[in-house]
């Protein structure tokens, strides 16, 4: 491993960073979930698969090769959901962000107004507002409403006494879309046991979207906001506003200097992203001492055995092009002088020849082997010396 890293290159310093971050946030995403469980079992099936590699047990190592297959099957069907989930959080299409209308802030008003009226009066309520995420596919359809938004309204739909009370509303721009829409639970399980159904499915769709949810609780009153899988609650009522505002529209707060950005980039969860990068390295470690690494090399032609009196007059190639492959050790420190392309033109007469360049022209170390050459045939013509 210490020999692997005097060769550690920019290419490298990439690759391990770059995984660095992608297992920093697989790990946001998925902790808490069954899945976190399954991902921290594969690793630990990867890192025995290397050593069963490593120590050249042939039997351990091709059962390993079996079960990976089916790995990936079972994967695909039993975390479908929580692939899903990463798909969309990647997805380029959520730069592109709503900008905050009059109309947009008047119902935040009437979202916020709503909310403590329903906490005054021992009520439940569940109301989902999307920002960039569709929820299509994500929630229960519910009941289709399309209508003009208004407190009367939200009252209406979650008085006790309605069939929809404990279902979702879904509100968009200044409408009301659905309401009795049925949220997805989510499978955290590290969840407080006081937390209802309610919050669960809060959580359970600020899991698979961006989308902002207000949640007020029956039992308590007390008014909460979901997203991106935390739930926060508020200190006050009247702060629901102002977090709304916040939230369905990032770009109107305070805008911080990059070098602020940047520190708690980096800082912020500082060790699990320590975590994460010591893992990523030490794989690298492992893995690169095996990698198979090519490269191109541009070598001159030798020859031997030209009988006395001859001469070359003309070669269609001066260099030739070697694609060569091995232990990445050997491989990437690889300079001219370690190869060598020598051409035997012994018993060859005066004339037009076509020399075929076959491995056993080419002295390369015992490492190595050559996958490419380039042009595969030599085309020379030998005269004699006198001969002007």
């Amino acid at each position: 491993m210490l020999d692997t890293l005097t060769y550690f290159n920019w290419p490298d310093i990439i690759d391990v960073l770059f995984l660095t971050i992608v297992t920093y946030y697989l790990y946001l995403w998925f902790k808490g979930t069954k899945a976190l469980r399954a991902l921290i079992g594969l690793v630990g099936l990867g890192v025995l698969y290397s050593i069963a590699r490593f120590w050249g047990l042939f039997l351990t190592t091709w059962a390993f090769q079996i079960l990976w297959q089916v790995l990936v099957i079972l994967i695909l069907i039993l975390f479908q959901n929580e692939i899903r989930q990463v798909l969309e959080r990647v997805s380029p299409l959520k730069m592109f962000a709503r900008r905050m209308t009059p109309e947009k802030r008047a119902t935040l008003n009437m979202v916020a107004t709503t909310a403590k009226q329903i906490a005054q009066r021992g009520w439940g309520a569940l109301m989902v507002l999307p920002r960039r995420d569709s929820l299509t596919g994500l929630a229960g359809e519910g009941l289709l409403v399309e209508a003009r938004l208004s407190p009367e309204l939200l009252v209406s739909v979650f008085n006790p006494s309605s069939p929809t009370h404990d279902g979702a509303v879904v509100i968009e721009d200044d409408r009301l879309v659905r309401m009795g829409a049925v949220l997805p639970l989510s499978n955290r399980e590290d969840l407080p046991s006081a937390l209802g159904t309610r919050h669960r499915a809060a959580l359970g769709i600020s899991e698979v979207c961006d989308a902002v949810t207000v949640v007020v609780s029956e039992e308590r009153g007390q008014i909460s906001l979901a997203l991106a899988g935390e739930l926060k609650g508020l200190s006050s009522p009247d702060d629901l506003e102002s977090d709304l505002y916040d939230l369905m529209n990032p770009s109107l707060g305070p805008e911080e200097k990059w070098p602020t950005r940047a520190k708690a980039a980096v800082f912020s969860h500082w060790p699990i992203k320590v975590g994460a990068f010591c893992l990523v390295f030490l794989t690298w470690l492992i893995l690169a001492g095996q990698q198979n690494y090519e490269v191109s090399l541009k070598t001159p032609i030798e020859y031997s055995g030209l009988s006395s009196g001859l001469q070359v007059a003309e070669l269609s190639d001066k260099e030739v092009l070697l694609q060569l492959s091995g232990p990445r050790r050997q491989a990437s420190s690889l300079t001219g002088e370690d190869v060598k392309i020598i051409i035997n033109l012994w018993g060859m007469s005066a004339g037009e020849h076509q020399i075929p360049l076959v491995r056993q022209n080419i002295r390369i170390p015992l490492e190595l082997e050559v996958t490419g050459v380039s042009p595969k045939i030599l085309n020379l013509i030998l005269k004699e010396e006198t001969e002007k």
